[in-house]
């Protein structure tokens, strides 16, 4: 796949896109790790470098998810509610 340059802190960095879905039929119980697909990571805390969209509406961590592990290569987020079944969760990098 190809990768395109984006400013990073002032400094043009080479990004290859990121964009990968999951989809769960089944209710996922609050804080539940959901790993992002194909070994994605992100690395910010505040999930700055990544958007998280669940079933077409935009999600924001702190609000409707926590970030889950240790950095720098975050590689899972837990809700803080119940998901509903056929919950489909997309996570997009690189825009």
């Amino acid at each position: 796949m190809a990768s395109f340059l984006k400013l990073i802190n002032g400094v043009p960095t080479s990004v290859a896109p990121y964009n990968e879905s999951d989809y769960f039929v089944s209710i996922v119980t609050a804080n539940t790790p959901i790993y992002l697909p194909n070994g994605g990571s992100f690395q910010d805390t505040s999930a700055k470098d990544i958007l998280i969209i669940m079933n077409k509406r935009v999600v924001e961590v702190t609000r409707d998810f926590t970030v889950n592990g240790a950095g720098p290569n975050y590689t899972s987020i837990k809700f803080i509610y119940d998901l509903p079944p056929f919950s489909v969760i997309n996570f997009i990098k690189g825009i």
